[in-house]
């Protein structure tokens, strides 16, 4: 009976502070009149994601454009780096590479920025959306083109020396562009496929600002999509060259509300005495609760293996099914359906048109040779356009799909 008691205790007291945490937070977020945005986790451009939205491959393309110097990560605010790291403010010069779905910074970090720049050094940002403290200090608003598509768009860069100067892709595009420059100091660099300014150059002092909209550039599915590599090499062309550092941030990508002054809200919490005891204290009733019910319970329940349902016996169930009633149109178009979702799934390929560039798409993401690639979707073709197919038709096109699955999976 005591040991119930004693962890209820524990389970109450968790909780509470738990709540006055969150109230906590909620009050400091309040605090911010900017403008919040939801953050859209799909946008990661982390330096280590591979995923379609990750920053992986942007990451080892930049130090190929700045002579092989490799890249500080930086996982602490703007200021804070400023003020410690000596490359920001050697006489050398460096670059500062910023990039998220939103931006959000603090006072202390754009006047950091601001001095950053006049002192001869680079500040490079992408990003859909940017908080008005950073727009304010340098002299630009955003507007947000609630019409623009969600998948497909194309990059345009303005300056005619630079081809290609059209790189395109299917994946997700920001429609983002500039509603308002300070002409004095600002430079179009580059455009949507509307004509939207979203690419600028900004020079403050000795050095420069260079802001983009369309943070999809960074992406590993844009990068890895045709000669889109080029497109990432005409934004650095127009970075200095011969720099003493070159700066990646991981901080801001990772914030989902506006900062107060020079914290984030878990340095806000950290801040205070009386918070930071209590997080401590939340933290030390989480171990005790962990040691005392870390017991077993109960005996051990043997592993369940899960029920198979792959590609391959899927095809072979769905083949035995509507063959015992010999329709085989109606069984080879339910193939050549299951078949283009599992494209669709697997390799992230638009089944739409299945033309040779589909075809060669398919035959590098898949590991198949292109001409079996190849024969697999002129018998789809065939099919669709058939009004009946023989036996041996069925078999050839049943045995081609086999062949893929089976090396697939």
């Amino acid at each position: 009976m005591k040991k119930k008691v004693f962890i209820y205790t524990i389970i109450g007291l968790a909780a509470l502070v738990f709540i006055v945490m969150m109230i906590a937070i909620g009050y400091n977020n309040q605090g911010s009149k900017r403008t919040k945005f939801k953050a859209d986790a799909r946008l990661s451009l982390g330096y280590r994601d591979k995923s379609v939205y990750g920053g992986y491959v942007a990451y080892k393309l930049l130090p190929g454009f700045f002579g092989g110097l490799p890249l500080r990560v930086v996982t602490k605010p703007f200021a804070k780096t400023y003020s410690k790291d000596t490359h920001m403010s050697s006489s050398d010069g460096s670059a500062y590479i910023l990039t998220g779905k939103h931006i959000y910074t603090s006072e202390q970090d754009v006047a950091d920025m601001l001095r950053y720049v006049e002192a001869g050094n680079q500040l490079f940002v992408a990003a859909e959306s940017i908080d008005s403290l950073f727009m304010d200090t340098f002299g630009f608003t955003d507007s947000m083109d609630v019409t623009g598509a969600s998948k497909g768009g194309s990059q345009v860069f303005v300056n005619p020396a630079l081809r290609p100067s059209d790189f395109s892709y299917d994946g997700r595009m920001g429609y983002n562009h500039f509603a308002s420059l300070d002409t004095a100091v600002s430079a179009v660099l580059g455009e949507d496929d509307r004509h939207q300014a979203n690419f600028v150059r900004i020079t403050r002092g000795n050095g420069q600002v260079f802001v983009s909209l369309n943070p999809y550039i960074f992406t590993n599915y844009f990068l890895n999509t045709g000669s889109n590599e080029q497109a990432l090499a005409h934004m650095m062309a127009y970075m200095r060259a011969g720099i003493g550092a070159v700066f990646w941030d991981e901080y801001y990508k990772h914030l989902n509300a506006p900062q107060s002054g020079d914290f984030s809200n878990w340095q806000v919490l950290m801040r205070y005495p009386s918070m930071r005891w209590a997080f401590l204290l939340a933290l030390l009733l989480l171990i005790l609760f962990a040691v005392f019910e870390g017991k077993r319970r109960q005996r051990i329940i043997p592993p369940k293996p899960p029920v198979v349902n792959t590609s391959l016996e899927f095809v072979k169930t769905l083949g035995k099914l509507y063959f015992a009633h010999h329709n085989n149109l109606n069984l080879a178009n339910k193939m050549i359906v299951h078949l283009l979702e599992f494209v669709r799934t697997q390799y992230n390929l638009n089944t739409n048109v299945l033309d040779v560039d589909f075809i060669h798409r398919l035959s590098r993401k898949s590991g198949h040779k292109e001409e079996e690639v190849e024969r697999m979707i002129r018998m789809v073709d065939h099919i669709r356009l058939s009004s009946s197919i023989t036996d041996d038709e069925l078999k050839a096109f049943y045995k081609s799909i086999y062949h893929f699955y089976l090396k697939t999976n």
